[in-house]
């Protein structure tokens, strides 16, 4: 086990207050993209209203204790629900205001269907954090990130960024740059072309990840880079940019912490199962709990104690990535992953 000073061990409890609640919801699991390397079988659709009941009978619940909320949506793809993201939003968003609760709120959306219009629903409803996944140029992306009917992408989601930079509104874009064995040698001289367009607009900052091969049914192995070429191109992206990857990655200090380790984060699927993971969705430790209309989280303490056992024993490895420590055999550790700036 890691060894952890007085100072990292207190900055860790205050971390996982009983006062904040962290939501990532999912109001459907289908997607519009079929992208080469995703994990997810799109098995499931939208919420039902019983599961939309039961969180929001969760979050008037809490609301009487809470000091912080923050919600994630994730999918599939949320905009294609995005009534339920609204419903919810607005509803937390009056919950919040009501009961003084300082209320946070992002999304990870393929950027497809985030056109202006949208993206100003979105932050009405209390969303001012996206993330957008970009591979490169057209020709790259394209191959890539198709949607399900095998179209193209690329130039919708640069004109959707184009068109919401175009505001002078107040929110965060991550733009999560994936390198994949199609693009690895073309995405340096991409990335120099955003650089100088999209990532001089301070409301952007960068990500850039080697895609991994975590499995499902749409993995096309062909997609995935050599792992020590795409660390290099990534390296050399990250140097030009200025950034300092351990700053990057930092959570609590200089120990790394997955939202999945803490005790007071919790995934809510499109079918009511409640989990801690949003990779490991097809392992049975990851359902620790079903979620009622009246907002019981329904949860398995033993299952649930497996998650959260880094802050029991503050143990590095399983506050990094519990799901690793859990043997659940994923290729690689989820915060590395980063789906949730």
């Amino acid at each position: 086990m890691s060894e952890i000073s007085p100072e990292q061990r207190n900055r860790l409890l205050a971390s996982i207050n009983p006062n904040s609640l962290e939501l990532i919801l999912l109001p459907t699991e289908k997607c519009n993209f079929r992208c080469k390397y995703c994990y997810e079988d799109f098995a499931m659709g939208r919420m039902s209203p019983v599961v939309v009941a039961g969180i929001k009978a969760l979050i008037h619940e809490r609301s009487s204790d809470l000091r912080r909320l923050h919600i994630s949506w994730f999918g599939g793809e949320p905009l294609l629900a995005k009534d339920i993201v609204l419903d919810v939003s607005h509803f937390a968003q009056h919950c919040s205001f009501e009961k003084g609760i300082e209320y946070q709120s992002s999304m990870t959306t393929n950027g497809f269907l985030l056109t202006a219009a949208t993206h100003a629903e979105m932050l009405a409803a209390g969303i001012t954090q996206f993330q957008i996944s970009l591979d490169g140029d057209e020709k790259h992306h394209d191959i890539s990130r198709p949607l399900a009917n095998g179209r193209g992408t690329y130039k919708t989601i640069m004109q959707n960024l184009s068109d919401i930079l175009a505001s002078d509104a107040t929110f965060q874009v991550t733009l999560r740059l994936h390198i994949t064995n199609e693009n690895a040698e073309e995405i340096f001289a991409f990335y120099r072309r955003i650089k100088n367009e999209v990532l001089a607009d301070p409301r952007v900052r960068l990500f850039t990840k080697v895609v991994a091969n975590l499995g499902g049914p749409n993995l096309e192995k062909s997609i995935l880079p050599d792992g020590d070429a795409g660390r290099r191109v990534r390296q050399e992206i990250l140097a030009d940019y200025n950034l300092n990857l351990n700053k990057l990655e930092a959570r609590e200090g200089d120990i790394k912490v997955c939202y999945a380790a803490r005790p007071n984060s919790f995934v809510i699927r499109s079918n009511g199962d409640v989990g801690k993971c949003t990779v490991a969705f097809h392992s049975a430790h990851n359902a620790v709990g079903h979620i009622a209309e009246t907002g019981s989280l329904g949860l398995n303490k033993a299952k649930l104690a497996k998650w959260i056992q880094g802050f029991r024993d503050f143990d590095k490895a399983a506050l990094h990535c519990p799901a690793e420590r859990l043997r659940l055999g994923l290729s690689q550790t989820y915060s590395e992953l980063a789906l949730i700036p």
